[in-house]
């Protein structure tokens, strides 16, 4: 080895020493003249942050004294720096110039507060300011030394305290057994970067008690606990960190070792124990809290029953393996959601490091990296820890490719596996939350399986290139709470969704779209039997998208709880054996767009609303009618062999349904809130032919007029049928049902008739058969009809009533007011009554209003009070209103008021002539005929009206007298 010094007014020397070990050189009272009058800064770089107080920046040439003259020194400020109190960035003595002419005293030695900076706080987040002193001149015979550059940065304390979730922090190297290196009894050095800047103030909470230590979901409390809270200038993501662990309580227990010690420690009071790893395993947490130190650990204490009210960033093992419930220090459950957020070695160790690339990469590249076994390496001491590269103590800046990850991004990178988070851009398996997205940019189709249970917020399967699938297969479940769309925006090939193998599929709303409108090239698929699907809201199947639910004779079953619109074809629902179930609880609509959409099986199954449809709909299978009404006005048609099940007065047909072929059908028709069906059977034909059939609770006659064929009494005035071929010319038994009490009323089943309208009366069809009773049945023609029209019921006798039956209205003098009094035999659809009064039996006003019982097949009686009669004779009629606003009008009654009482008053109804006898209960009268000779005689009874014994009276003029003769009453025979 060849040493050669320098020294004034000394010969060159050169030594020759054998390399024997380390050599150290010190500088010696022996130093020359030149290098005693170096001028230099006293401190080359200072960082302070805003309002750190005065900083003191000081100038030293050596022992000699200063011989006069001044020293010129270059400031420099970063740009957007400004002197001056706040909102300014510092104040200085002196005050701040471009070139500082600074003169020290004769004969000093130094000159400490050369330059006197004051960090002002502006109240901005603007980052960190630079002042940058320069020795530029210093007088003759003086030198400027090696430290002629001074640097201070001034970091700012007004950004809000970093936020991190997983993913944004990792560790890199873990020293859990440093003692014999350090000399330090216990100590430890744990190394991390972050992928944010670390701002002033960030804490970051550390433990290394363990999770599920005895209790699920809970956390351990023997061990330790801290906060660390940033109290310096910013540290640069990527910068990696060293925290230095000392088994020591309190503010000494962690400290900053690299890049500075700028960082304060605090214990959380609830954990007796230092923080400190055990040597042969144990492990550590990184979390952050936006709580105080108070209640950011709910911990009772003394039973391991510990919860962290924060997020869980990064965790590390060092015994290999993460174990709940094993009651050991030196041993942790892994909590949930960290499979990428964690690190172990494969077998226990105290010293672990990251050694893979370190070249420049994305977040997630990084995450991938250090999830990678392979990319670490154990040590089998802590000098071989320290000796290992890299040296996490130099503090590296790991080199970081901005943009960070995108949340629910699918990569595909490692497998096909969705439970893997590597799998994942953010590394993160999606939860509730997470939108998803799998695209083209992904290394291959995504699968979920073994009967896991996968989560999300919106799904959407797109590609404009490469096919790309989401498969559900081994009984697995996939709940997305948000839109799912399956779309194809350019390039070829069959891309989508496949649900098999009994799995499950969930979601608020789902779009089929793709580009071939001629072929479709984006698919939703769930063919399998066993498997579920349901949609909370729409069904949209658009050009180019494909709703494959077909696996021939038993496909899959999808449940929605919107609309099914379908703005493609009918080819793009491929639904040969599947069931579509519509259970909303509002209305919902099946809206195809100018087509007729084919169902297999459509089941309504609707807890309220109904099914309105919105172009023509077939059911191929089976139309099952649990609840809820389907409004069918463009068309509803059960295929040749299709059923129709289930149907109540809870789920029917409101409006035309079409049966296609010859098999016998009951037509699930009704309206309002009644099923009222009509069966065609023992049908003729050919197999293309078709009935449609409808129901009208209104009065035929009013439609359609009464002329009835001679063998009729009376037909319906409640209620019709439309009965019809709509293809073909097919010949069925027509079968009519009644109710109560919509059919207003059958009380002799050999009587009733089925009556069809030929344009000119109502003919009568007969009766083949009837089924049931008086309160529900059915009634056939008597053979099979060749000719359709409007159908209803009829009967040949006055029994059946059929019509509402309003047995008798009266009125009669009570005191100073009219009593009214009326009762009806059935009621049918009725709103109300209406009693009018006239003066003159013309012009006739509504007097008063009384509920109507809507539907009624008993009898019930009303009755009301006109409190202010009219003076004299005056009339009452009854108006009965239905709910559809028809009314129909009684007879009208008199009542007459004299000062002494009401009079007597003869008056008829329903055939009846009937005596308001105005008279004390008890009094005879007699009915005189012309020649005065009594033909009747009766007696008067505390009634509102009785009636008149008139049976086998001869045609004539009669007289009624009461006793006494002072009341004498004449009518018509």
């Amino acid at each position: 080895m060849v040493i050669t010094t320098f020294a004034a007014a000394m010969a060159h020397h050169r030594y020759f020493l054998p390399l024997l070990g380390l050599l150290t050189l010190t500088a010696g009272p022996w130093a020359t003249r030149a290098q005693a009058q170096t001028v230099q800064f006293s401190v080359v770089s200072l960082t302070v942050l805003e309002s750190a107080g005065i900083q003191n920046i000081g100038l030293t040439w050596g022992s000699t004294p200063w011989p006069g003259g001044s020293i010129t020194v270059d400031w420099a400020l970063s740009p957007g720096t400004t002197e001056g109190a706040a909102p300014n960035d510092f104040t200085a003595v002196p005050a701040y110039a471009a070139t500082l002419t600074i003169t020290p005293p004769v004969n000093s030695t130094s000159m400490p507060l050369a330059i006197r900076v004051d960090p002002t706080d502006d109240l901005l987040i603007d980052g960190t300011n630079t002042l940058t002193f320069t020795i530029t001149a210093v007088p003759v015979g003086m030198f400027i030394g090696g430290s002629a550059v001074c640097t201070m940065t001034i970091a700012d304390v007004n950004a809000p305290p970093t936020v991190f979730g997983q993913g944004d922090l990792v560790i890199v190297g873990v020293n859990a057994n440093n003692q014999v290196c350090s000399g330090v009894m216990s100590q430890d050095e744990v190394s991390f970067f972050c992928f944010q800047d670390i701002t002033p103030n960030t804490t970051i909470d550390l433990t290394d008690c363990g999770y599920e230590y005895a209790n699920a979901g809970q956390w351990g409390d023997n061990e330790g606990a801290v906060r660390m809270t940033r109290t310096g200038p910013a540290i640069p993501a990527g910068t990696v960190i060293t925290f230095r662990m000392n088994n020591t309580a309190g503010s000494t227990n962690v400290s900053g070792a690299a890049p500075d010690a700028f960082w304060t420690c605090t214990r959380f009071t609830s954990f007796g124990n230092a923080l400190n790893l055990n040597v042969n395993g144990d492990q550590i947490f990184f979390m952050q809290s936006a709580l105080p130190l108070a209640t950011a650990w709910t911990n009772p204490g003394g039973a391991s029953n510990a919860t962290y009210n924060g997020t869980v960033l990064y965790g590390f093992s060092t015994n290999g393996s993460w174990l709940s419930f094993q009651g050991s220090t030196g041993h942790s459950g892994l909590p949930p959601g960290m499979p990428c957020y964690s690190m172990g070695p494969s077998a226990t160790t105290d010293w672990s490091k990251y050694i893979g690339p370190l070249t420049i990469t994305t977040q997630r590249g990084w995450l991938i990296r250090i999830d990678d076994p392979l990319n670490w390496t154990s040590y089998t001491s802590c000098a071989n820890y320290n000796a290992g590269l890299p040296n996490w103590l130099t503090a590296p800046v790991l080199p970081i490719t901005p943009g960070g990850f995108i949340p629910g991004l699918w990569t595909g990178a490692k497998t096909n596996d969705w439970f893997d988070c590597r799998n994942w851009d953010d590394a993160r398996v999606p939860v509730a939350t997470t939108s998803v997205l799998i695209d083209q940019t992904s290394l291959q189709s995504c699968v979920v399986g073994g009967g896991g249970t996968a989560v999300c917020n919106d799904l959407t399967v797109r590609t404009n290139g490469v096919s790309r699938f989401l498969f559900l297969n081994a009984a697995s479940t996939l709940n997305a709470g948000g839109t799912v769309v399956v779309e194809r925006t350019g390039g070829t090939g069959l891309m989508g969704i496949d649900v098999t193998a009994g799995s499950s599929f969930l979601c608020d709303e789902i779009s089929v779209n793709g580009v071939n409108v001629g072929t479709p090239d984006a698919r939703f698929q769930s063919a399998a039997p066993a498997n579920t699907v349901t949609v909370l809201s729409d069904v949209n199947i658009m050009p180019g998208g494909l709703l494959d639910m077909s696996n021939g004779v038993v496909g899959g079953t999808i449940t929605v709880g919107g609309d099914w619109n379908n703005t493609a074809a009918e080819t793009n629902f491929d639904e040969i054996g599947s069931t579509v179930v519509m259970n909303a609880t509002g209305n919902q609509g099946i809206l195809p767009t100018g087509f007729t959409e084919v169902f297999s099986t459509l089941r309504i199954n609707k807890p309220a609303g109904d099914i309105i449809l919105g172009d023509p709909v077939r059911v191929n299978t089976n139309l099952d009618l649990l609840q809820g009404r389907i409004f069918s006005a463009p068309g509803l048609t059960l295929g040749p062999t299709a059923t129709a099940t289930n149907a109540s007065d809870l789920s029917f047909v409101h409006g035309p349904l079409q049966k296609i072929g010859l098999t016998d059908l009951t037509y699930p028709v009704g309206k309002g809130n009644s099923l009222r069906t009509a069966r065609l059977q023992g049908l003729t034909g050919a197999g293309t032919d078709a009935f449609t059939v409808e129901y009208f609770a209104a009065d035929p006659q009013a439609t359609f007029g009464n002329t009835l064929d001679a063998t009729l009494d009376h037909i319906s005035s409640c209620e019709y049928w439309i009965i019809d071929r709509s293809a073909g010319t097919p010949n069925a038994t027509v079968v009519l049902s009644w109710d109560t009490p919509e059919s207003c009323g059958v009380t002799a089943l050999p009587d009733l008739r089925v009556a069809r309208w030929d344009g000119a009366l109502w003919l009568d069809r007969g009766n083949g058969a009837t089924t049931g009773t008086v309160v529900s049945g059915t009634v056939a023609t008597a053979v099979q009809q060749t000719a359709f029209s409007p159908w209803t019921l009829a009967s040949v006798s006055t029994q059946n009533p059929l019509p509402v039956e309003l047995l008798h209205f009266t009125a009669r003098p009570e005191g100073d007011r009219v009593r009214l009094d009326w009762a009806t035999a059935s009621e049918r659809n009725n709103a109300f009554f209406t009693v009018e009064r006239s003066a003159d039996n013309a012009q006739f006003a509504a007097l008063l209003e009384v509920d109507g019982a809507g539907d009624s097949q008993q009898h019930l009686a009303y009755s009301a009070y006109d409190e202010a009669p009219l003076p004299g004779t005056s009339y009452y009629r009854l108006r009965q209103t239905d709910h559809d606003g028809t009314s129909t009008v009684s007879a009208a009654v008199p009542v007459q008021f004299r000062d002494a009482g009401a009079l007597p008053v003869l008056y008829t109804a329903d055939g009846t002539l009937w005596l308001r006898p105005g008279v004390a209960s008890g009094a005879w009268a007699e009915v005189l005929d012309a020649s005065g000779r009594a033909v009747r005689r009766f007696r008067a009874a505390d009634a509102a009206a009785i009636p008149v014994p008139v049976d086998g009276l001869r045609p004539g003029a009669y007289l009624i007298r009461f006793d006494g003769g002072t009341e004498v009453l004449r009518f018509l025979r």
